[in-house]
């Protein structure tokens, strides 16, 4: 894969690195004015690095032979391949932004943004008051977050009657209102852990486990043990499947699983009137265009195994050696200079590292996403979903490209 695209791929990242430094570099200068501007361009800045991240998956995906021998996309037109980008990127915003919140990324990206809003206020070029740096969730950003939401669900009902460059407002919908939902969604959950952290029965809990862990010390030292274990294994695991879980999101190819029966909803199901059941569907549609592919790319990995799981972790481990050792060691290559020059030069010797790293890294990603179908392929899973009438092997069922699956008939 690095032989085949390593160019291709580090084109890639460095287009995309470059657009989100200066979209971070214009939500700072458009901040010092307006925070409610800053909600229009900082998402931006995510979607650069979202961009980037699909481009470099898809650039890998002629290299990997299970995916392509299950769904080709020889000969597929300039056309089709623009439409498959997008609804990559359109299934991928919703657990891509999760991700780049959680892991601390967006915080990142925000404080460089306050830092130059305030920066410029300094200086007297912005605006005193309702600048970035008095950010808040107010009325004016939830009528924002319903609007863009209602817009983009409004557009998936008739996309397929709109032109191909309507699915470029639809991203830009869907990244600003995902990111102003885990935006304020987080600042009410510190109000609300805060206030649960307050009440007596949690100090009284607090304090119980201390005197707990005073009286008998044995179990005081397993409990650590067990916290510190599971605290490591989350550590080393959690980043690299949240992005082979992305990757399979991007991909789009699932295998086919046996559904639970739920024979107890049904009947409830059927028992509503012609209004009820179509308003319902309508609602499962919306929610599932886009919980669907996250559910089907889970369902891969549960399928892979823990040995190839294991491996893979390993592997993303070493990366990660690797990638501090190049951000460490390639600036001591260029010798001892005074501070201004380091001012000057570091923010271009720094993307070097990332150059090399970054690349890597997606050829890892594809590469184990490529073995994890292969292995659910000879083992995973046995049945096609329910409901279709068949119990195919998976090999008959398994896979087709984005946006042209065969869609089950379910009896529910």
């Amino acid at each position: 894969m690095l032989v085949m695209h390593g160019p291709a791929l580090v084109a890639a990242y460095l287009i995309g690195h470059t657009a989100h430094y200066i979209l971070v570099w214009a939500s700072g200068m458009v901040g010092a004015y307006s925070s409610f501007a800053l909600v229009l361009i900082a998402p931006l800045a995510v979607l650069s690095k979202l961009l980037a991240f699909v481009a470099m998956m898809l650039i890998t995906r002629d290299s990997l032979p299970q995916l392509n021998r299950l769904a080709p996309t020889a000969g597929r037109s300039a056309h089709d391949r623009r439409i498959g980008f997008s609804e990559a990127v359109l299934s991928s915003v919703i657990p891509f932004f999760a991700f780049y919140y959680a892991a601390g990324f967006f915080r990142e990206d925000l404080s460089r943004i306050l830092t130059i809003s305030q920066n410029q206020v300094m200086i007297g070029a912005g605006s005193d008051t309702g600048n970035a740096t008095q950010f808040d969730v107010t009325p004016a950003l939830l009528i924002l977050l319903v609007t863009c939401f209602a817009l983009k669900q409004a557009w998936e009902k008739v996309k397929n009657k709109l032109p191909s460059w309507t699915r470029v407002p639809a991203v830009y919908l869907d990244v600003v209102w995902v990111l102003v939902l885990i935006y304020g969604a987080s600042a009410f959950t510190v109000a609300i852990e805060d206030w649960i952290g307050s009440r007596a029965v949690v100090q009284w809990t607090h304090d119980f486990g201390d005197w707990f862990a005073v009286s008998i010390p044995a179990i005081a030292v397993i409990w650590e043990a067990i916290v510190q274990v599971v605290t490591v294994i989350l550590n080393l695991s959690v980043i690299p499947l949240a992005w082979l879980l992305i990757a399979g999101v991007v991909f789009g190819e699932v295998i086919a699983v046996q559904r639970p029966k739920m024979e107890r909803i049904t009947r409830r199901y059927d028992r509503l009137n012609a209004g009820a059941k179509r308003r319902l569907r309508d609602t499962a549609g919306l929610a599932s265009s886009r919980v669907q592919p996250i559910l089907e790319a889970g369902t891969l990995l549960f399928h892979a195994g823990p040995i190839r799981i294991a491996f893979y972790l390993l592997l993303s481990q070493a990366w990660l050696f690797l990638d501090q050792t190049l951000a460490a060691g390639i600036p001591r290559l260029f010798g001892a200079h005074a501070w201004e020059w380091w001012v000057m030069f570091l923010p271009l010797i720094s993307v070097i590292p990332v150059l090399i790293s970054e690349p890597i890294r997606i050829a890892l990603i594809a590469a184990a996403y490529d073995d994890v179908l292969a292995t659910s392929r000879r083992g995973g899973a046995r049945n096609a979903p329910a409901g279709s009438g068949t119990t195919a092997p998976v090999a008959d069922s398994m896979v087709a490209p984005a946006g042209q699956r065969e869609k089950a008939t379910s009896t529910g």
